[in-house]
């Protein structure tokens, strides 16, 4: 988790929220006539055309830019990492739901939101079936998965205590498997050098709402050694996410 209060230097949590009243009430003029429950459903599902009111606002008022609905986004890509926290945590107030505001960094189906969800299991179960099956389409042999917590973790950010959070969702067995392919990423980045090259299909609309991820590995050569390395140290991951995730089933449900 990220604490992002000490780079929030360049203007107050009260410019923030003055603001982002602001680019509400752009985006639609009743939105405080509203209750809360329809104020949070309108955050969690509003369309493009608000989305971009509130961004055009934000950026004008909180960094002094100036925009509009066709420059925001060029505006808005090449912006500084301080200035983009400033604009995440401003977008957070018309993004989140619940008391922390919660905001889920995830793609989600057309027409579904983190409302569709009751329950952060639910959350988690449906990404899991939505992953057996696109794994299914690329290699219908595979082995499915037995569902275990958080075996793909979600971004999301969050306010605690009125300070803003990039964090992610995860479990002990997650956890440590992280720490375990950051490590041995490291040590084959180090045997075989790599990059990634950008393919023609990356960032391009993708069935049921996704994005393509179109990258290809540039490794001088090595690229078939490269995959085979890589393919036996994921298949040692998964197994150790299996067999801690298996030892803490029978344990009461904690939250750190």
């Amino acid at each position: 988790m990220q604490d992002t209060n000490t780079i929030i230097n360049q203007v107050s949590v009260a410019d923030i929220q003055a603001a982002v009243q602001r680019a509400l009430i752009s985006a639609n003029p009743d939105y405080y006539s509203w209750l809360a429950e329809q104020q949070e459903h309108y955050r969690a599902t509003k369309d493009e055309q608000s989305i971009q009111r509130i961004k055009v606002v934000l950026v004008n008022t909180l960094l002094n830019i100036q925009c509009d609905f066709v420059t925001v986004d060029d505006v808005w890509d090449e912006l500084p990492t301080t200035s983009l926290d400033i604009l995440n945590w401003a977008m957070l107030l018309t993004d989140g739901i619940g008391d922390n505001h919660i905001f889920v960094n995830e793609s989600f189906a057309v027409d579904t939101s983190i409302l569709d969800f009751n329950t952060v299991f639910d959350y988690d179960f449906n990404e899991h079936l939505f992953q057996e099956e696109s794994r299914k389409k690329r290699a219908s042999n595979d082995k499915p998965y037995d569902y275990y917590p958080f075996h793909w973790e979600p971004w999301i950010r969050l306010l605690i205590d009125n300070v803003f959070f990039y964090a992610n969702l995860s479990s002990t067995g997650r956890y440590i498997t992280d720490e375990l392919k950051e490590f041995g990423d490291n040590y084959i980045e180090q045997l075989i050098p790599s990059q990634l090259v950008v393919g023609k299909d990356h960032g391009k609309p993708g069935s049921e709402g996704f994005l393509q991820w179109d990258m290809n590995t540039n490794a001088a050569g090595l690229e078939g050694q490269l995959e085979e390395l890589k393919s036996r140290w994921n298949t040692y991951l998964e197994q150790r996410f299996t067999s801690i995730s298996q030892q803490h089933v029978g344990h009461q449900p904690s939250i750190y």
